[in-house]
């Protein structure tokens, strides 16, 4: 990886922040992230781009794809999750991650309060 390493990566997004341009911050993380093959470094630099996100006040979100990998859709709130499967517009078996990084996983496990709600006979 060019750019001196995640050190290299996690000073210029620190030093991107600092001085007013946290969004360039985090973009530079997130390609960063890109990079990784080894799950126990793509796991911790996971986690460092939620802290980032959290430090400088990025809400969350929710990236949602189908079972091969298709993104389809981003979601900033858990309730808009909760009206999409109750709308029958995610099924059940859907993939979400949060703040786009992270390992996969299905949606009714990761977020079970939103499949609790769904009209008998949604996303089934």
């Amino acid at each position: 990886m060019q750019g001196g390493g995640p050190r290299g990566y996690r000073a210029a997004a620190n030093a991107l922040a600092e001085n007013g341009d946290p969004e360039m911050g985090l973009h530079v993380l997130e390609r960063a992230y890109a990079h990784f093959v080894d799950g126990e470094m793509l796991e911790q630099w996971a986690q460092r781009i939620h802290d980032f996100r959290a430090l400088y006040g990025f809400a969350p979100v929710w990236e949602v794809a189908d079972e091969s990998g298709e993104i389809m859709g981003e979601f900033y709130t858990l309730s808009e999750i909760t009206a999409a499967v109750n709308k029958g517009k995610l099924p059940t078996g859907v993939l979400c991650r949060r703040n786009r990084v992270g390992r996969w996983r299905q949606v009714d496990s990761a977020l079970p309060h939103a499949f609790r709600r769904r009209p008998a006979g949604v996303g089934a």
